[in-house]
């Protein structure tokens, strides 16, 4: 009720004044004769925040009490800003499970505000939802909170504010490094660095500009027959303010709302038909995850964003919240299972978990809302007091507990997914830093000297090999702050040796469209770690009796030849690792496309490598572009002529039969595949032809 009507003791003429709204969330208001509203909170359906009072996750308000509320709100303000600048940095960039986590914690957190009547014990899990949602008013200041209004602008801005504070990380960081001298080519390296960390955070708080652009344009009638918006009733519509706010809104809609997923679908869309996606430029985090033919789809999961948002601020019943939220989790799970988009399987069974996770905190939440046993039909609760909602209280507590362990384990998965994901992180990057150190001959010349000696023949050998494998790019050797001589160093030259880029040695693919890729980093770090580890323990038993450490009597020194040697060779290899066609995961050519496949047969690499003769490797290679550009062929004339008769099960039976028939079997059987393609197929399609054209439905020559 509005408390300000006539028939109430107001003063104003409301049509509609017997007409009851319900309080988001309940506990805002006491109710009572005269609609009073919970401690702390103020302003029409209670939603503004009294003076000297602040809250926590729009559900926990405390009174500010002088410079003690003043100093712990800015402190906690601070450290929201700090966790969602950790967030943005780890999930969008780093950890692919993490960045699934924060999505499934995201849509919960947007569900969790339904006014599906929640029991009260998930109020904590709510509030905690709250931090990942990337919300301004998580925390608000003390003495006086934001305005509706204000929140609105400083929640669209925010984006703008950290892209401000990557730019000035990114200008520093670079200008230390190399200086200013030209300024253009500073400021296209700082854009390069930052526009991945900006666009990773315009999508992690996506969400929250939907639900603000939303928001602004979505009006509620109220008792006194005016209009105010849903999300701040003390804003009345289309009056005053709230025209700039709309106008706002309405920018909003088309550049971002709208705007970033279809710019990501078409900017991945276009990388892949560009065959573009191996090139590293801040944006790779949009499709690295993804499997080739569907690298387009990080929009998929924005667009999930933008659709919770929608349901939470434009449908207005709770339950139809609650059901339209549950038909769309479930489309997304079906569209999920059949596609199985990321080329970690991990990934994809996380994915369909989170989703499952949200289906069932849907369901729950919508479980809360009506009564659920006959003896409470007619009744509200828990409002209606225990007497009638004794026994309907202890169920839904019971679900309530439920719905909770539910998504604490789910959330310990993503932990456990991520920590996996964290050490593989880890354990590649150390195996590639100690074999990049190890292979770099002025780190090698720096430890020697650390020691007083210089390495002996075999030593100088290989690093006269590394030299000339790596060509004119030896003088940009990096500087490694792992190295005895960092001491020395300045602190431009600290700066620089803490860049990502320091590490790396430069790939020069041989030819366009030559693999651009590093040996080390196509394999299992783990084990190249290992293998480091042993390639330098030998290098240290080899040197161990120049330091007059002799080996035992009667025993025989240590031969540190396979150590060198294997460095040698691997050495060897990765200088030429970069002369063929460019063939991974993210590869987009028909060659590319059909080694992927077979690499899927199980024993083909280990057989390639252990027992195929070269003769073997070239007719198996020869085999591959054969296909490959049967495949180009067919690409542009059509389905493919035979495969679509056979049923794919059995396929494979049909190819060995053809790989074990003479040459007149072979052309028998094509020649009934022939006949069955051009007879056996609908009347109403057009059956094209191997030479070229098509032959119509009723021809029978």
């Amino acid at each position: 009720g509005d408390a300000g009507c006539a028939e109430y003791g107001g003063s104003a003429e409301c049509p509609t004044w017997d007409t009851f709204v319900q309080c988001v969330p309940q506990e805002a208001c006491e109710g009572g004769k005269n609609f009073s509203c919970g401690e702390g909170r103020k302003g029409r359906m209670c939603m503004q925040i009294e003076e000297n009072y602040f809250n926590i996750g729009a559900m926990f308000f405390y009174a500010c009490n002088g410079t003690e509320g003043v100093v712990g709100t800015s402190f906690a303000i601070l450290f929201t800003l700090l966790a969602w600048l950790a967030m943005n940095t780890i999930a969008s960039s780093n950890y692919d499970a993490l960045d699934i986590a924060l999505l499934f914690l995201q849509i919960i957190g947007m569900i969790s505000f339904f006014p599906l009547r929640w029991h009260s014990s998930m109020n904590v899990l709510n509030t905690a939802l709250g931090l990942v949602n990337f919300e301004v008013d998580f925390v608000s200041p003390c003495p006086t909170a934001l305005s509706a209004e204000a929140l609105f602008y400083v929640q669209l801005m925010l984006p703008f504010a950290f892209a401000i504070g990557y730019g000035a990380f990114f200008l520093a960081r670079n200008a230390l490094a190399g200086g200013f001298k030209d300024r253009r080519s500073l400021l296209k390296q700082v854009w390069k660095d930052m526009r991945g960390q900006v666009l990773g955070m315009v999508i992690v708080g996506y969400h929250q500009v939907c639900l603000k652009s939303f928001g602004a344009l979505k009006c509620s009638t109220f008792q006194d027959g005016k209009q105010y918006l849903k999300m701040a009733p003390e804003i009345e519509c289309w009056v005053g303010s709230h025209w700039a706010m709309a106008f706002v809104a309405v920018i909003y809609l088309i550049f971002v709302v709208f705007g970033v997923p279809v710019g990501v679908f078409l900017y991945t869309r276009h990388k892949r038909f560009t065959n573009n996606l191996e090139v590293d430029n801040g944006l790779n985090f949009l499709w690295e995850r993804y499997e080739v033919d569907w690298i387009w789809w990080h929009s998929v999961l924005i667009v999930r964003r933008m659709a919770i948002a929608f349901i939470l601020m434009v449908v207005d019943t709770p339950m139809i919240q609650g059901a339209s939220a549950s038909v769309l989790l479930a489309a997304f799970i079906v569209v999920h299972s059949a596609a199985q988009p990321f080329i970690d399987e991990s990934l994809d069974m996380l994915e369909i978990v989170t989703l499952l996770g949200i289906e069932c905190y849907a369901i729950s939440g919508m479980i809360f809302f009506p009564s659920l046993s006959d003896a409470t039909q007619g009744f509200v609760c828990p409002g209606d007091g225990e007497e009638v909602c004794a026994g309907e209280n202890d169920n839904k507590a019971r679900i309530a507990m439920a719905a909770i362990c539910v998504i604490i384990f789910l959330v310990l998965v993503c932990f456990q997914v991520t920590f996996s994901n964290v050490l593989d992180k880890s354990r590649e990057r150390k195996a590639v830093k100690r074999i990049r150190l190890f292979l770099d001959p002025s780190s090698q010349g720096q430890r020697g000297r650390q020691r007083g000696r210089v390495g002996g023949p075999r030593e100088a050998n290989l690093q006269s090999k590394i030299l000339s494998l790596k060509g004119n790019d030896s003088a940009s050797s990096p500087k490694l702050l792992s190295l005895p001589g960092a001491r020395g160093m300045s602190f431009k030259d600290l700066v620089t040796g803490a860049q990502e880029q320091a590490l790396k040695f430069s790939v020069q693919p041989a030819f366009a469209g030559a693999n651009a890729r590093a040996l080390e980093t196509i394999l299992e770090p783990d084990t190249l770690s290992r293998w480091a580890r042993w390639v330098a323990s030998q290098g240290e038993e080899r040197r161990a009796p120049a330091r007059g450490a002799n080996p035992l009597p009667g025993k025989a020194a240590p031969d540190p030849g396979e150590g060198v040697e294997a460095a040698s060779v691997f050495s060897s290899t990765r200088a030429h690792f970069n002369t063929m066609e460019a063939v991974s995961e993210h590869t987009v050519t028909s060659l590319s496309e059909v080694v992927r496949q077979a690499a899927a047969v199980n024993g083909l690499l280990d057989w390639t490598a252990a027992a195929s003769t070269v003769e073997e490797r070239r007719t198996l290679a020869s085999i591959f572009r054969r296909v490959a550009e049967w495949n180009e062929q067919e690409g542009g004339k059509g389905p493919a002529r035979y495969s679509e008769l056979v049923r794919p099960f059995w396929r494979p039976t049909l190819i060995w039969y053809m790989l074990r028939s003479s040459e007149t079997r072979q052309r028998r059987c094509r020649t009934l595949l022939d006949s069955i393609h051009t007879h056996g197929r609908a009347p109403d399609a057009a059956l094209p032809l191997l030479g070229g054209g098509t032959v119509a439905p009723g021809d029978e020559e």
